[in-house]
């Protein structure tokens, strides 16, 4: 039998905060897909997630980013590059496709990495981990655990 191995909350925190630091200031479209394949390598070799927890969270917001491309996609300013293709009576430039495809990748990105920490983390061992570690007062403590 292999032991499961238990990871402390706040690394974890600290971890996800460091991965989704990147993704907040890039403006390209690979560093978004980097670490969303980093995150998805960590859910599935590291992280335990309850996958049914993580779907009922996951799959409504992962409309979000699917409204970002299309808003993205259709009502941006065209640039003066050349039009790609018209779809529904808009023109799809190139320009305004990779833009709409980044800020696609960046927020699936975001969206993924948090649901799958709250997931895969027990709120009270971050609760308790956040008052012994850093000191958090008990009463900022015990709200956030009642807040979550």
């Amino acid at each position: 039998m292999i032991p499961v191995v238990s990871v402390n909350p706040l690394a974890a925190l600290i971890a996800v905060i460091i991965n989704t630091i990147p993704v907040f200031i890039s403006f390209d479209i690979y560093t978004p897909a980097v670490f969303l394949a980093l995150a998805v390598i960590n859910t599935i070799l590291v992280s335990h997630i309850r996958i049914k927890e993580f779907l009922k969270l996951f799959m409504p917001l992962a409309s979000l980013p699917v409204s970002l491309f299309f808003l993205n996609l259709f009502f941006s300013v065209p640039f003066k590059s050349s039009t790609v293709y018209y779809l529904f009576g808009f023109a799809v430039q190139s320009r305004i496709l990779l833009r709409a495809c980044i800020i696609f990748l960046r927020s699936f990105t975001l969206i993924y990495i948090s649901i799958s920490y709250l997931t895969a983390v027990n709120a009270i061992e971050l609760v308790n981990s956040l008052m012994q570690q850093i000191h958090l007062s008990p009463r900022i403590g015990y709200s956030i655990y009642t807040a979550w």
